[in-house]
């Protein structure tokens, strides 16, 4: 015979060493028919209710049902107990069931009835240790004075008299395997985290519970949406009450992560229960994660977190102790840098003093993949701030870093932090090599290798053609049965051949999906994006090119500005000639959003390699290394030819705006 069967008796034994009464019968006394009017009986482990009912109303009688207020005897320490109530007739048909409270938005509604659990019936799978046909509802208390509604009705053939048997079951005494608590580690003071384990898709509900078996006000979850809460403990003894949905007790559902306020509560403290017969007897069980800010992590079921029988529930015990040394936490802006040696990155490391007090702190962090070894600063207190430089050439992907944090008056008091920073390769851009005339899109790193003068990264060595239209133009909103419609040209007379184009547009609006954008040279067109995106926003200019290693539209709101592949391709046009009108149309087919068109450009592959680069530096517009009157005659003889390099605002035309733009710079006889 199993432990857990051997003390099924433990909590009547407990009483009757110290000279209990033998066990007591409490038959129903109507009106008892609400939960208003429940028949108030205070059972201990043995004891019994009885009567007879053949229905469910609510009017004193024999088809009434029959509902008690519950109340346990006391058990000599404070603890775990479960606790079964056993029906038993012949004719079997009773309904047993735990009732409790609705809850409306996490606010409990006085007075209410809901059903938080209904009974089983013993089967060969179901509570297999009781005769066939039996009703079990089982719930658990920390062995006080503790309080729960209970229902029983019938049937028209259940005429014969029901016998309801209290049991009860230290459960912290036992061995996980029998359901004893499952011992998952020790964690330091502070921050907590706890949520359903790694790869669990359960419908998870717990709750926290100190030492003395009492709810840690707001630390649960009725909702694994929210999968992680995050709450501070103090040192002690903790214990994560798991299962699977739904859990109830006298706490709602109105904790800042809970998005499901709705579920059913019980009336009296120190009392909680589950609601479902499904069991989990496989090895993956119910897992827990549990983290501090001290970097311990468990994450699993410790082997034991099964739930093996009928409204269970699982007890993972933990230890939380005080900080000894001083912890710290890394965080990173941006997290994303490119690699040219140019890419910064603020590391701001948060000290959390140990106990007792290990201050003032000091935070080391090894050079590694920068430069130079970050040198911290303190502003706030306990708060050290770096900025540190990406080496150039540093590998892409993510990319660790440690920080140490140090007592100043005790060195020997340190822990490490950690966090990642994600390295990325900057776009290539257009490279002009010593001869001049050659012309190749590289790193800035190969550019400079071969001794030539990188232009700057994404950009290219086709000379685009750009639309001279006067921006922003409005895209008018949907109206009626008609959508806004608004468009842009180009007019090419290159003589040349179209090889793989990029289409540069750039764009404001509010929810893409209600977007067509539509490319023609008069004879052909593709759409970049028909519909697309939801209801995301765009802010930026988005280029369109078939070789683009990502299909439009990308994820991200707003959607976020790059080279992306069209919604249909433009091979259409290659081979075609380049000469002629190309136009950019874009309709609104929806109300209530609107935007605008920035820009416009259509690159050409196909386009001979030009190595006449617009200026870094606008007021050296000649690029002679002076500024001075060559630079404005140079900038008016391409602003009157609506020469590319003239949009000197970047606002994706040629007008008077570039005029002043210019002179602002020159003015000021440098780059701003």
């Amino acid at each position: 015979m199993k432990l857990m069967s051997a003390l099924w008796g433990v909590c009547t034994a407990m009483l009757l060493a110290a000279g209990a009464a033998k066990a007591v019968d409490f038959p129903e006394i109507e009106p008892n028919d609400t939960k208003a009017t429940a028949q108030p009986v205070t059972l201990s482990a043995g004891d019994t209710i009885s009567g007879t009912t053949t229905g469910s109303v609510t009017t004193a009688g024999l088809t009434s049902a029959d509902n008690f207020l519950i109340t346990t005897a006391p058990q000599p320490e404070r603890g775990k107990y479960r606790w079964r109530l056993v029906l038993t007739t012949a004719p079997v048909g009773h309904t047993l069931t735990i009732r409790g409270l609705t809850q409306t938005a996490g606010v409990p509604n006085a007075g209410s009835d809901a059903t938080v659990q209904t009974g089983a019936i013993a089967s060969a799978t179901l509570f297999p240790e009781y005769a066939a046909g039996t009703r079990v509802i089982q719930w658990y208390s920390n062995g006080g004075s503790d309080q729960i509604y209970v229902r029983v009705t019938g049937t028209a053939s259940t005429t014969a008299p029901y016998t309801a048997t209290l049991e009860c079951l230290r459960i912290d005494t036992l061995p996980p395997s029998d359901g004893g608590p499952v011992q998952i580690g020790t964690f330091t003071t502070g921050n907590i985290t706890i949520g359903r384990g790694t790869g669990s898709t359960t419908d998870t509900d717990w709750w926290v519970y100190d030492q003395n078996v009492e709810p840690v006000p707001t630390f649960g979850l009725d909702d694994p949406s929210a999968n992680f809460v995050t709450r501070p403990l103090p040192p002690g003894r903790y214990y994560i009450a798991f299962t699977n949905f739904n859990f109830a007790s006298n706490q709602p559902s109105n904790q800042p992560e809970e998005t499901f306020r709705s579920g059913a509560m019980l009336d009296f403290p120190n009392v909680w229960a589950n609601s479902s017969t499904t069991t989990f007897l496989t090895a993956t069980g119910l897992p827990v994660r549990v983290t501090d800010e001290a970097g311990a992590v468990f994450n699993g079921n410790g082997g034991d977190g099964l739930k093996r029988t009928p409204f269970s529930i699982i007890y993972y015990c933990f230890t939380v102790q005080p900080a000894l040394n001083p912890r710290c936490q890394i965080l990173l802006s941006p997290t994303s840098v490119i690699n040219d040696g140019t890419g910064d990155v603020t590391i701001t490391v948060t000290v959390t003093p140990g106990d007792p007090p290990t201050g003032p702190h000091g935070v080391t962090m090894p050079q590694g993949i920068f430069t130079a070894a970050p040198v911290f600063v303190e502003g706030p207190p306990d708060t050290f701030v770096a900025v540190a430089t990406v080496a150039e050439g540093t590998p892409t992907g993510a990319s660790p870093l440690s920080a140490t944090v140090f007592s100043i008056a005790d060195p020997t008091l340190t822990s490490t932090c950690n966090a990642s920073v994600n390295i990325v390769a900057p776009p290539p851009g257009a490279c002009c090599l010593p001869d001049s005339e050659t012309c190749i899109v590289t790193s800035r790193f190969e550019c400079n290798n071969m001794g030539g003068t990188y232009n700057g990264h994404g950009t290219v060595c086709q000379d685009p053609s750009v639309s001279v239209d006067s921006f922003p133009i409005p895209i008018p909103d949907f109206s009626g049965t008609t959508p806004g419609t608004a468009s842009t040209s180009i007019t090419i007379a290159s003589g040349e051949t179209a090889g793989e184009l990029t289409v540069c547009v750039g764009l404001t609006h509010t929810f893409c999906a209600d977007l067509i954008i539509t490319l023609s040279n008069g004879t052909d067109s593709a759409i970049l994006s028909n519909r697309q995106g939801g209801g995301n926003d765009l802010g930026g200019t988005y280029c369109f090119a078939d070789s683009a290693a990502t299909a439009w539209p990308p994820a991200g709101n707003p959607i976020p500005p790059g080279t992306y592949r069209p919604n249909q391709p433009f091979s259409i046009f290659t081979g075609g000639s380049m000469d002629g009108t190309w136009t950019l149309t874009i309709t609104d087919n929806a109300g209530a959003d609107i935007g605008t068109i920035t820009s416009f450009s259509i690159t050409n592959s196909e386009s001979p390699l030009n190595c006449s680069f617009c200026p870094a530096c606008a007021a050296d517009y000649n690029q002679d290394g002076g500024v001075d009157g060559a630079d404005v005659e140079a900038f008016y003889n391409d602003w009157e030819n609506a020469v590319g390099c003239a949009d000197v605002n970047e606002d994706g035309g040629i007008d008077g705006g570039d005029v002043e733009a210019f002179f602002n710079r020159w003015e000021a006889g440098g780059c701003d």
